[in-house]
């Protein structure tokens, strides 16, 4: 299993824990999250989050396309809630 998938999960996890704040991710205070959008449908733009840029997931059936945003780490858990935790794919560490 690659490494940044138990990271990625952990993240989710984390975010649904009120108790919890990330304060930094591998001493970086910002971070990239790759988010899975349907096709058609419009690309969020959750506040303290930058859309660096998109692209079409190839060989998807279902014409998906991955959104990879900038976000600050203490505002991860705020974000992974506004775009839904079942459309990480990743977040890098």
């Amino acid at each position: 299993m690659p490494r940044y998938r138990p990271f990625t999960e952990l993240c989710k996890e984390l975010a649904q824990d009120d108790e919890v704040r990330l304060l930094e991710i591998g001493t970086r205070s910002k971070v990239s999250v790759d988010v899975l959008h349907g096709e058609g449908e419009k690309t969020l733009l959750p506040n303290g989050a930058r859309l660096i840029y998109e692209l079409d997931r190839l060989q998807d059936a279902q014409k998906r396309r991955y959104a990879t945003y900038e976000v600050d780490v203490l505002s991860l858990a705020d974000f992974e809630k506004a775009v839904g935790l079942s459309r990480i794919e990743y977040v890098h560490e």
